[in-house]
């Protein structure tokens, strides 16, 4: 139900905000709950900005103005996009059930539906961010990296997934991957493209050019395109594709979903709206702060923090990049539980939350 699409940078041109402009508005009619960006740097380091806005609204607004000022520039090598079409239960008004997903370590972005995450959080022993089913993803390459070790066990996972990620220790590297959800890549002499669909990044990648006082798009450009093969993973590195391998999550045909992203929009915002004001918690302190009120237990194994979910008591384990998460990221991973770890035991009064 989503849109995605990013680009990676090989030569000297750098990646520019219309090209980042045009891909997400361009994804808008694949979803329009909620915008998200990761970018890296030279380094590893992975910027994200992400909220519950329309494509059109995200890119004109103030946050996204600032992100782009403070650090698009010739220190960014690759960009990761993403257009959210909300489902289920995952409020968009919780920006972390947004794209990308991000709990201070890889970024993932995701089109698609997965079906038993709930079963793959629990046998690999993962902790979860957020409440969509995609989050599944960026767990993985949290705990695994960029390897085929990871897709490894991505391919436990049942449903259709088209999927990018950028990992902080793994910089300048991508890992792209399909199976059933459409993918289209494309190329210039300076960079690699990816998009959820093929007119798309037609859209932005051809330059602009400033003549007679105003701005053109030139339509004749050096671009070169390619399906992305289904159920197949890229591994894209400093010289372009280090090596593929086979990912299949998806077990039968893949039907294209009927969108209807504007039709629905206003029942679908009242709906995020009218859930989103049962829970008021204004202080929402890190995993690390940890009470004995709220947690019964805090410890420490193999550099891991171990707490237990204040509502079914189950043990989970976190990562020191995710111990400084705020609390409210994370969502117990027993699917009879699903507790948001950032929510006290409360009863619900009109509208507000007390403990």
């Amino acid at each position: 139900m989503c849109g995605i699409a990013g680009i990676r940078r090989y030569g000297d041109e750098q990646i520019t905000e219309p090209q980042i402009r045009m891909f997400l508005t361009g994804l808008e009619h694949r979803g329009n709950d909620a915008t998200g960006i990761a970018m890296q740097k030279r380094d590893g380091t992975v910027l994200v900005l992400k909220n519950d806005k329309t494509p059109w609204q995200f890119v004109k607004c103030q946050e996204y103005y600032d992100f782009i000022n403070q650090h698009l520039n010739d220190d960014i090598i690759q960009v990761v996009l993403h257009t959210r079409a909300a489902t289920g239960n995952a409020s968009p008004r919780l920006n972390a059930n947004n794209h990308p997903l991000y709990a201070g370590k890889s970024a993932a972005i995701h089109n698609g539906v997965i079906h038993n995450d709930d079963e793959i959080f629990k046998e690999l022993q993962l902790a979860r961010s957020a409440q969509t089913d995609s989050d599944v993803l960026r767990a993985i390459t949290d705990k695994f990296g960029l390897t085929k070790d990871a897709i490894q066990k991505m391919n436990k996972l049942r449903g259709s997934c088209a999927t990018a990620v950028l990992h902080p220790e793994y910089p300048g590297w991508m890992l792209l991957a399909r199976s059933g959800s459409p993918l289209t890549i494309g190329s210039t002499p300076d960079f690699y493209a990816f998009a959820s669909e093929k007119n798309i990044i037609h859209r932005a990648m051809r330059p602009l050019v400033y003549r007679f006082k105003q701005w053109f798009q030139v339509q004749s450009t050096d671009m070169a395109f390619s399906p992305f093969p289904d159920n197949t993973a890229y591994l894209l590195g400093p010289d372009g594709l280090e090596w593929h391998d086979e990912f299949k999550t998806m077990v039968g045909t893949y039907h294209e979903p009927v969108r209807r992203v504007y039709q629905d929009y206003k029942d679908r915002q009242a709906k995020w709206d009218r859930e989103s004001k049962k829970t008021n918690v204004v202080h929402v302190p890190t995993v690390a702060q940890i009470t004995e009120k709220q947690y019964k237990e805090g410890d420490i194994e193999d550099g891991h923090l171990i707490v237990k979910c204040p509502k079914c008591a189950k043990r989970l384990s976190f990562t020191p990049e995710q111990a400084k998460q705020p609390r409210n990221k994370f969502c117990c991973p027993d699917t009879k539980c699903g507790h948001n770890l950032g929510e006290p035991i409360s009863v619900t009064v009109k509208g507000t939350v007390t403990a």
